[in-house]
């Protein structure tokens, strides 16, 4: 009768009753308050430390998420081309059938597939999760339950997901190890510490190319309420161009093209599609080209201006594989670099945790390379975190150039978990670097 009453806990509630010393009944009381008042969900309770928050820390909170779903539902809306309405009521059917959240289909866009595709990618999702499950059952000799109660703890308490646990190998370390890991949900905190609203012109691939063209440097096109004729202008000294969708991550649906003599079939082919952003492609420094040439290997820049100091914590690079994209998730992998020096200080890591001594296909040695144009790629990013009052975190991509350095993007919430990959071999947790910005 026990195990039976057990199963119908809510594990996310059952990590913070363990964890803070109290009984379940006590954490679920406070919960289903929560959750009535505010609409917050067990999981949503648990990650964000409610127990132990204020009424006012709750609210605020709430409030963050309220911002953020009307925002969501309206891009939903946006992309599907119906009301919000509409939009709200096929994204709670979707995630209901699906079984997700909606965090979880927004981000991943599954708003635009098929229910087929949806389910493909919700039954690959799962794969995924008995994968990494297996791998720690194998190496521990834990069952089942253990892994998967592992599992729960370490994504309630520090953020560290399904994928994340699995590159880290979150299994062989003890709970004072992998409180020193950085994740996500810092990420967050420091966002909500260090910047404001503004962060729209980061999030927004075409206000941002408007608004920091001075360290972008390239051409860029938009496909809507345009015409050939100023995509003729945009074409002109161009010879290639890297395409994206505007609400996409990750380089998601993003491609590289040569352009051809025929503008016209290159303009009505783009015009067929969801929105678009096309710039013109970026050519990297010799160097970082003779690692990989495949695609650009873009310098991710953790920075914090605090007391009008530009901080940089933590630096490395994302390297490709062959494919058109530097992104872990296209089988890329990245190397940390001491931000002081500008020399790769680690083996490569890619999301599954394996290390590179070497590029996989030109060969070269990872370890101890230098990054050429440092000096001019941290003046850089100086200058471009002081564009917006008020924003004060930023993430960039930023490209070496023969000539300098060329700003890719900036992330309002650069994923750190990505920064803790590259450490995760030596089980070097990061939190050290990021403590006196968070007190």
């Amino acid at each position: 009768m026990r195990l039976k009453n057990r199963l119908v806990k809510n594990q996310s509630l059952l990590v913070v009753a363990k964890e803070e010393g109290v009984s379940y009944k006590e954490v679920l009381a406070k919960a289903q308050y929560v959750k009535e008042k505010y609409g917050i969900s067990f999981y949503n309770f648990a990650k964000k430390g409610f127990f132990t928050a204020t009424e006012e820390e709750i609210k605020k909170q709430a409030g963050r998420i309220d911002s953020f779903n009307i925002r969501s539902y309206q891009k939903l809306a946006d992309a599907l081309d119906v009301d919000v309405e509409d939009a709200k009521a096929k994204a709670k059917e979707d995630c209901k059938r699906l079984g997700i959240s909606f965090r979880k289909y927004y981000f991943n866009r599954l708003y635009l597939l098929s229910q087929e595709e949806q389910q493909e990618k919700v039954d690959q999702w799962e794969e995924e999760h008995n994968m990494v499950v297996k791998a720690a059952m194998e190496e521990t000799g834990w069952s089942e339950k253990e892994v998967e109660d592992h599992m729960k703890k370490c994504d309630v308490l520090w953020g560290i997901d399904t994928l994340h646990y699995y590159a880290f190998k979150a299994w062989r370390y003890d709970d004072e190890k992998l409180s020193t890991y950085v994740t996500h949900p810092l990420s967050k905190k420091i966002r909500n510490m260090y910047s404001n609203k503004e962060t729209k012109f980061l999030s927004n691939k075409v206000s941002f190319d408007k608004k920091f063209s001075q360290f972008t440097r390239r051409k860029f096109w938009v496909n809507r309420d345009t015409s050939f004729e100023e995509f003729e202008s945009f074409l002109e000294g161009v010879d290639e161009v890297f395409a994206k969708p505007i609400d996409s991550s990750m380089s998601r649906g993003a491609m590289k093209l040569k352009v051809t003599d025929d503008h016209k079939a290159m303009y009505e082919m783009f015009m067929a599609k969801e929105k678009l952003l096309v710039e013109e492609c970026v050519k990297q420094h010799h160097l970082i080209n003779a690692i990989n040439d495949s695609c650009v290997n873009t310098i991710r820049v953790i920075s914090i201006l605090k007391e009008d100091k530009c901080y940089v914590p933590f630096t490395l690079i994302k390297l490709g594989v062959g494919g058109i994209a530097d992104n872990l998730v296209r089988g890329g992998f990245a190397c940390a670099i001491d931000p002081e020096t500008g020399v790769i200080m680690a083996d490569g890591v890619n999301n599954k945790g394996e290390v590179f001594e070497k590029h996989p296909i030109s060969g070269v040695k990872l370890k101890g390379y230098k990054i050429p144009n440092w000096d001019i790629l941290l003046d850089t990013v100086d200058k471009a975190l002081r564009v917006l009052p008020g924003v004060n975190y930023v993430g960039w991509d930023v490209a070496i150039t023969e000539d300098g350095v060329k700003i890719i993007e900036g992330n309002t919430t650069p994923d750190l978990g990505l920064c803790q990959i590259t450490m995760a071999p030596d089980a070097i947790g990061l939190m050290p670097k990021f403590e006196q910005f968070i007190k």
